[in-house]
């Protein structure tokens, strides 16, 4: 890892840091002063406009940005695959592999090494790498079960739920069969059923590339395109409906009803 890679790559120890399924590929910090989606922070202007998924917030600023992404063309072991080959494709298979629900026995190790294994090139998923990839893991999963207070091993107490949903993306790099791109996960989870959830939201830089009729994240990649994405602003986290939203430049993704 480079000086700048290390830069980058603090705070991996956080809860939202964990629940970000890497694979070895870099994290850019969150923010903790991220207001709920639909409560903007203070000094928001008005805008009304239609929300997809709730009932539009007092406050709530249109985003500038809206797209449907497209759905997977088949679904291999309940993970969608074979999106299209086209640039919203690509960034429909980054946030299918950053988007998932933990409870119960599917933990967050379970979740994170199906997605791994679903979603991440060959050259990732091979022996040498794949035993440093489940190793991360099991110290993500680690993390969340000891911010949650729960047992370090088994299946999560009823009422615990972790879930990683991408609400927006930023593209920094885009040409035939590679595709660069920040990610706006919030991360959010409930340590049972009567507490209340906690939402962190993090930034990430992730890439895509064509491998074998399909969109695969690929660390290599990644790694390689870090001179092209330094000339592109990070963006800062901000969430659905917040002013910073649209001054940062993310674009808002349209949820299927």
């Amino acid at each position: 890892m480079t000086r700048g890679n290390r830069a980058f790559y603090a705070s991996v120890g956080t809860l939202a840091a964990a629940l970000l399924v890497l694979g070895g590929v870099m994290w850019i910090g969150g923010e903790e002063d991220v207001p709920e989606e639909g409560k903007p922070s203070a000094g928001a202007s008005r805008k009304p406009g239609a929300v997809p998924t709730f009932t539009p917030q007092p406050d709530w600023v249109e985003p500038d940005r809206w797209v449907a992404l497209p759905r997977p063309e088949e679904t291999e072991s309940g993970m969608g695959v074979k999106f299209e080959a086209e640039e919203l494709g690509a960034v429909a298979m980054l946030v299918a592999q950053q988007s998932y629900t933990a409870e119960k026995g599917d933990t967050v190790f379970k979740r994170q090494m199906d997605s791994y294994r679903a979603y991440f090139s060959a050259a990732d998923r091979l022996p040498e790498r794949e035993g440093a990839v489940r190793e991360g893991r099991k110290q993500a999963d680690a993390k969340v079960r000891q911010t949650l207070g729960l047992p370090a091993e088994g299946d999560y107490p009823p009422g615990v739920s972790v879930t990683s949903r991408v609400k927006g993306f930023k593209i920094y790099h885009s040409e035939e069969g590679e595709v660069g791109a920040y990610l706006l996960t919030a991360s959010s989870y409930r340590a049972g059923e009567t507490e209340t959830e906690q939402v962190a939201y993090s930034v990430a830089p992730l890439v895509a590339v064509w491998e074998a009729g399909d969109w695969k994240v690929s660390s290599k990649a990644t790694q390689r395109l870090e001179p092209v994405r330094k000339m592109n602003p990070v963006p800062k986290a901000a969430a659905v409906g917040d002013t910073r939203f649209n001054t940062e430049g993310w674009t808002a993704i349209r949820e299927a009803s």
